[in-house]
């Protein structure tokens, strides 16, 4: 399997997230955006379609400064939609973490229910009340997913 941990400015945690991947025996690469629409040397110039697993770290990608992962994801559409869309089509894996969630969100490919939605089929908001809050959260597996289908009853 040959994954690519994908970053912007402002995301972090890319090395940990590449030796965790690589140590479970994913060859795995850290890959800019730019690399992925040619805005680099022709050597370091990937496709998508080159790998099994996206992964998208956390951090604050271009600082969060619009709205959580939301630039991260309109440069994506804009720059590489007709790879993701042509990625995502033949069945390829793609992982987000944090802020990585945030942008798959803000993308429109989660929640998922129907393919990758034009405009997001889900919003992530502020805490009401507006402060941090850390409580248990259960969550019922619904659809089939590789990284769950071992689970018994759902994660």
């Amino acid at each position: 399997m040959k994954a690519a941990v994908l970053f912007i400015e402002g995301t972090n945690c890319e090395a940990e997230s590449l030796r965790a991947l690589n140590k479970f025996g994913v060859n795995t690469e850290t890959v800019h955006l730019k690399q992925l629409y040619g805005d680099c040397k022709k050597t370091l110039k990937r496709s998508l379609l080159d790998y099994d697993l996206i992964y998208l770290p956390g951090g604050w990608s271009s600082g969060d400064y619009v709205r959580a992962g939301a630039v991260f994801a309109a440069r994506m559409k804009s720059r590489i939609g007709d790879q993701v869309a042509e990625y995502l089509g033949e069945g390829k894996h793609i992982l987000g973490v944090c802020n990585g969630f945030q942008v798959l969100v803000e993308y429109g490919i989660l929640p998922g229910f129907n393919g990758v939605s034009e405009n997001p089929e889900a919003v992530l908001t502020i805490n009401n009340p507006p402060k941090f809050q850390c409580r248990p959260t259960y969550i019922k597996h619904l659809n089939p997913c590789q990284l769950t289908e071992g689970l018994e009853g759902g994660a």
